[in-house]
């Protein structure tokens, strides 16, 4: 995707230099893109994939990379929180990654204490 997405963005800026949507026709935003999705996803051998499942998966990525919320937002195009959140579905895997954050703090807590100690 990125190899696309760069070329799509360096052709924006050839053919509508002050656009600032990346998908764009002469100059002004894609509103309606239905057709064009669908014989896409057929073609990449995904029929039932919804635009949004990407929308999802690119917040979930963002904020389990560590992109500031007020980012993820800029780029999702999200107008509030609790909807980027709603996109954000967490799973067993951010569940398992919540637990070893937390043993690593509380051994690094533990270990700041041992260091205090006075030694005899």
């Amino acid at each position: 995707m990125k190899p696309w997405l760069e070329m799509l963005l360096s052709r924006g800026q050839i053919e509508s230099p002050k656009c600032v949507w990346l998908f764009s026709r002469n100059g002004q935003p894609v509103k309606d893109f239905k057709a064009d999705w669908k014989q896409a996803c057929e073609k990449a051998g995904v029929p039932e994939l919804l635009f949004h499942d990407l929308r999802r998966t690119a917040v979930r990525n963002m904020i389990r990379a560590g992109v500031p919320e007020k980012i993820a937002m800029l780029i999702s195009g999200h107008k509030t929180a609790s909807m980027l959140w709603r996109y954000n579905i967490t799973d067993a895997r951010d569940i398992k990654d919540a637990g070893k954050r937390t043993e690593r703090y509380l051994e690094a807590q533990r270990g700041q204490e041992h260091a205090h100690l006075p030694t005899q």
